[in-house]
């Protein structure tokens, strides 16, 4: 039986105003004047993309709904997508697109929150958090080499002024992304030329300045995540979920490792927002089922998308952007 594998972006992602507007005039579910309006005017605000994103899917599936009858379905999301990947385990039933608003906004304000108060707490008020790509084509095993620079003290941290500097994203064997203030990734930028290191450091977009998956900044926000997010289910009567498997199995970006638990996905998308997302991972895992043979990549972007087609080219799939 054939298999197909969903994916869906987090809020590095962009969503265009063109590409906007063309869904409006073409994708069903962007049909709302009020909430195009509203996305309008927010367009970098991970509720916008995750809602895009949404919605995206939502048009997809009533058109697709039949088409993987005999085979099974698996979902991923990099980051703020997991919180997609978590509806489509349950083919959208569980939250509706004011419910992904909601929740994708709310983490967020957590993260802000969050960020400004490990700033006050350090007494930190010259510097800012920062998130880099850091890429190295030669490299086997980036996330490797940058934690044996990292683990070398290159910032002359101290217990109480530990290195600021995380890896979030272990993306693929040569491509990682990292946070940290300013000041320490200046650091790491110049040790790693002094050692002739090759690595290539790209400065991201990040209009919060949140240390994305940084567990020493971010790990308070768990607790109030989970809570609003059953009781959005509560509210709902959606509740259910919480005791019962997924239709379509979830990879989770904590330990790259396949759940059909709803309340584990759950658990792990809280534990993962504030822990380094383990994609090389969760790719070598999707890569070992042979049943795989389409993947659909939803917007919006193609950059998470390309990223899986990148770690999956030994595979023979093939890859769909819905965007």
């Amino acid at each position: 039986m054939s298999g197909r594998l969903l994916s869906f972006p987090g809020q590095g992602s962009k969503v265009l105003l063109d590409r906007l507007q063309r869904w409006a005039a073409n994708v069903s579910g962007f049909k709302d004047v009020s909430l195009i309006d509203r996305f309008t005017g927010t367009l970098e605000q991970p509720e916008t993309i995750a809602a895009c994103s949404n919605l995206l899917y939502s048009n997809w599936l009533t058109d697709n709904a039949n088409q993987n009858s005999n085979g099974k379905t698996y979902v991923i999301g990099h980051s703020l997508g997991e919180l997609n990947a978590l509806n489509a385990s349950v083919n959208g039933l569980a939250f509706g697109c004011k419910d992904i608003i909601e929740i994708a906004s709310f983490r967020n304000q957590l993260m802000v929150e969050a960020t400004q108060r490990y700033l006050e707490k350090c007494r930190i008020t010259d510097d800012s958090f920062e998130l880099w790509a850091v890429t190295n084509v030669r490299s086997k095993n980036l996330r490797k080499d940058l934690s044996a620079v990292l683990d070398s003290n290159i910032t002359n941290s101290s217990v109480d002024k530990p290195c600021s500097i995380k890896l979030a994203n272990d993306n693929a064997v040569n491509q990682c992304v990292i946070t940290g203030l300013s000041n320490d990734i200046q650091k790491l930028v110049e040790t790693c030329k002094m050692e002739n290191l090759r690595h290539k450091f790209t400065k991201l977009d990040s209009p919060f300045s949140i240390p994305f998956h940084n567990i020493n900044v971010l790990r308070s926000i768990q607790e109030p995540l989970y809570d609003f997010i059953w009781d959005t289910l509560k509210e709902n009567g959606k509740h259910h979920f919480i005791n019962e498997k997924v239709e379509n199995g979830i990879f989770s970006n904590i330990d790259g490792k396949l759940t059909y638990q709803f309340d584990t996905a759950l658990e792990n998308f809280v534990a993962g927002s504030c822990n380094i997302v383990n994609f090389v991972d969760s790719c070598k895992n999707i890569s070992s089922l042979s049943s795989v043979e389409k993947a659909y990549h939803f917007g919006p972007g193609t950059s998470i998308g390309k990223l899986i087609e990148r770690n999956l080219k030994t595979c023979d799939i093939s890859h769909n952007f819905i965007d």
